[in-house]
């Protein structure tokens, strides 16, 4: 969704929009920014972190209510790659690194000296 959206001009969203989601209010509509919304993307901005993530489908919200639409949108959904879902989750920690102490061995115990 997120390459059509970009593709796509103001006017031709604003009437599809319209059409897929008749009821939804002007003031619920926001402007798109897509910054992070891809694997690579999210490991490059956050090197220094473990990073899980997980794609997800969810269930087709742009189908005018018809049930033929949202059985097409959901066909499609399950044909394209997981790179173009319409949901990414990331999960991530700072990666621990571990510096030793002075006098103490990897195994935890103490050098003679």
């Amino acid at each position: 969704m997120a390459l059509v959206n970009q593709l796509l001009p103001e006017n031709a969203k604003s009437a599809i929009l319209h059409f897929a989601q008749p009821g939804r209010k002007y003031e619920d509509v926001f402007e798109a920014h897509y910054r992070l919304n891809t694997r690579s993307a999210l490991r490059r901005h956050f090197s220094g972190y473990e990073i899980a993530l997980h794609s997800w489908e969810a269930e087709p919200a742009y189908h005018a209510g018809k049930a033929a639409i949202f059985h097409l949108v959901r066909a499609w959904s399950s044909l394209v790659p997981s790179g173009m879902s319409t949901a990414l989750f990331a999960f991530m920690r700072k990666s621990q690194v571990v510096t030793p102490q002075p006098g103490v061995l990897d195994e935890g115990k103490r050098r003679d000296r």
